[in-house]
C-alpha cells in the first residue's frame, strides 16, 4: 500500500484491559482503547491514533494516543483540538499533551464518557508539529455497555 493511502481495518472494536502501574496490572481500574479508523498523516509518517478512556484511583480520563506531538500554541502545554459526535458540530477546546507529547488528554474525561457513549462516530482534529492538521474517525459505537464497567472501576461515577 502506497504510504500516502489510509488504511483500514475491519470493524474497530473497543478493547478492554486493566492498567498498568509499575510494570504490573493495577487491582482497581479499567482502560478501554479503540483504534482510529484510519491512519492520519503526520510529519514524516503514517500513524493510527488510539482513542483511549482509563479509570484509575477514581479518576476517569481521556485522551487520544496520537503517536506525534501536537503543534505548539504559545508557551503552554495546551493544543487545540476539535471533537465531534455523529456530525455535529466541532468547537475548539485545549487539551493537555502527556509527558512524552504523544497523546493528548481532555479537559473533563467523565463528561466526555458520557458524549462517547451516546455517539456512534466520533472525529477527533487536531494539528501535529511540523504538519497539516489530521482528522482521525473513530467508530466509538458500542461504548454504552463498556461505560458500565468504567463506572464500577471509577467508584459508581457515571
Amino acid at each position: 500500500i502506497p504510504a500516502d493511502v489510509p488504511r483500514s481495518t475491519t470493524a474497530p472494536r473497543w478493547i478492554a484491559s486493566a492498567p498498568l502501574l509499575r510494570g504490573r496490572a493495577a487491582a482497581n481500574g479499567i482502560v478501554f482503547e479503540l483504534a482510529a479508523d484510519e491512519d492520519v498523516k503526520v510529519w514524516r509518517n503514517r500513524v493510527r491514533p488510539v482513542l483511549t478512556v482509563r479509570c484509575a484511583a477514581k479518576t476517569t480520563e481521556v485522551f487520544v494516543m496520537t503517536h506525534s506531538a501536537a503543534s505548539v500554541v504559545g508557551n503552554t502545554s495546551l493544543h487545540t483540538v476539535q471533537v465531534a459526535f455523529d456530525g455535529g458540530d466541532a468547537p475548539a477546546q485545549m487539551w493537555e499533551h502527556s509527558v512524552d507529547h504523544d497523546a493528548l488528554f481532555a479537559p473533563d474525561g467523565s463528561a466526555l464518557v458520557r458524549q462517547i457513549a451516546g455517539a456512534r462516530r466520533m472525529t477527533f482534529a487536531f494539528t501535529p508539529f511540523n504538519a497539516s492538521p489530521a482528522v482521525a474517525s473513530f467508530s466509538v459505537a458500542g461504548f454504552e455497555a463498556q461505560r458500565q464497567s468504567a463506572a464500577k472501576a471509577c467508584g459508581g461515577k457515571r
